[in-house]
């Protein structure tokens, strides 16, 4: 009984970190995503200058800002 009781406590105990695992790697991802659209967008404003951002890229920027 003992033997099973482990089985079953080593399958959740991985489980728990498996989810716990793919919920940081989705917020490293997030991140890693805005830093790239941010990196892009400064470098679309050195080569043409800030009016030749859109609204979008604008806005995006600004609350990219207010985030850090």
């Amino acid at each position: 009984l003992d033997y099973f009781n482990s089985k079953l406590f080593f399958k959740m105990s991985q489980r728990k970190k498996k989810n716990m695992n793919s919920k940081i790697s989705k917020k490293r991802r997030a991140d890693f995503t805005n830093q790239r659209q941010v990196d892009l967008i400064l470098d679309k404003i050195s080569k043409s200058g800030y009016e030749s951002l859109t609204q979008k890229e604008k806005d995006f920027l600004f609350r990219a800002g207010k985030n850090k």
